[in-house]
């Protein structure tokens, strides 16, 4: 059931690319790295990523950069540019935040196994068209610096945010006794997880002890 409940989120990522393509892909702590392989291989394509919290609204340099870069997804599956536009809620994601070591307002193109910061230095070097941008993207990333992509966090980081993530998507779904359930079953399989590991651990113990 857990597998399926995944697949089915990264079903929803790829139809809402390709049905409302013009929209940037909402990414989270539990569907980044299936979406995206960014420390993986990257074989679903280049990403550029603005991270960025909707909660804090209000300031100007921000609200234009919201705007730009929604024009930015449009003119990007218009013209398939050859990388894909995605958002992350930084206010709600703070494993993605840690993992990317990204302010609250961050820019990072995640291509050729390799991640290159867009340097944000302050609200005046800002990009103000949509061509800086692509430009970036597409060539002005190799004058910034080529960071290695950092592995996802542990299993049970990775395990209990996509959990979240399920259980809020069913809640606002309105099937809040179904998520009860998932809750339910997820920690069961997990518990069971670590037993069954534990007592490999143990038996590989054994073994080791007795021959020596």
């Amino acid at each position: 059931m857990f597998s399926l409940l995944r697949v089915a989120l990264l079903v929803c990522i790829a139809c809402g690319w390709s049905a409302a393509g013009q929209k940037p892909v909402q990414l989270t702590d539990g569907t980044f790295e299936g979406a995206t392989q960014a420390s993986t291989g990257q074989t679903t394509g280049h990403w550029f990523v603005l991270f960025d919290c909707p909660e804090k609204s209000g300031e100007e340099n921000i609200d234009k950069l919201r705007k730009l870069w929604a024009d930015l997804a449009e003119e990007t599956w218009k013209e398939n540019s050859g990388f894909r536009v995605a958002e992350v809620n930084s206010c709600e994601n703070s494993l993605l935040m840690e993992r990317f070591d990204a302010n609250s307002t961050s820019l990072i193109l995640f291509r050729d196994r390799k991640m290159y910061k867009y340097p944000l230095l302050s609200s005046q070097n800002w990009p103000s068209q949509i061509q800086t941008l692509q430009q970036f993207a597409t060539a002005g990333y190799q004058q910034a610096e080529a960071l290695q992509v950092p592995a996802p966090k542990g299993l049970v980081a990775v395990y209990w945010s996509i959990l979240v993530d399920n259980v809020k998507e069913l809640h606002t779904l309105g099937f809040l006794p179904i998520a009860g359930l998932v809750v339910g079953f997820i920690v069961v399989k997990f518990a069971v997880f670590l037993y069954l590991n534990e007592r490999k651990v143990s038996k590989v113990t054994s073994v080791q002890k007795k021959q020596s």
